[in-house]
């Protein structure tokens, strides 16, 4: 049973609904931001399928926002060691039907149907936003190292397909 002390004034019922309602929106409009700030990423979906669409991606970083954007990407990937962190970002970056047809320095090599050319993935300001990212996630953590998880994801690429 109800104590008749317990029970709320008519004020304090509209203060307290009044805070309630309040609360509410502020919820409401935080959510919808969030929603909004998703939906406006300038990113391309990853891992990106084809080499133009890397391109573009790189291109789209001359953006500081894409670049912010890119940078948070890279973070999200995580790793134990910058090499193991550099090979996850490349994975989650492009498909490996993408990342075949780049070396670090655009080397090819002679295969049965001739020479092959590759792209030079040293050369995009996407791997030295990589490696920079990298090194400053964990203490221990070199741009020397993520790039050299990057090198490495590019020559082994090819063996997992």
């Amino acid at each position: 049973m109800l104590n008749p002390n317990d029970l709320l004034t008519k004020q304090d019922y509209k203060t307290y609904h009044s805070s309630l309602l309040s609360k509410l929106k502020r919820l409401a409009i935080s959510k919808k931001a969030e929603e909004e700030q998703e939906e406006q990423s300038l990113l391309p979906d990853m891992p990106i399928e084809t080499i133009e669409s890397l391109y573009e991606l790189e291109n789209l970083i001359k953006n500081n926002e894409a670049k912010n954007q890119l940078i948070k990407f890279i973070k999200d990937v995580g790793g134990p060691d910058a090499k193991e962190f550099a090979r996850r970002v490349m994975s989650d970056l492009m498909t490996k039907e993408v990342a075949v047809k780049f070396s670090w320095s655009g080397q090819g090599r002679n295969t049965k149907e001739g020479y092959k050319k590759k792209e030079a993935f040293q050369s995009l300001k996407i791997s030295s936003i990589i490696a920079s990212t990298i090194s400053k996630v964990g203490a221990n953590f070199t741009q020397d190292d993520a790039k050299k998880g990057m090198k490495s994801y590019l020559q082994h690429v090819g063996e997992h397909m």
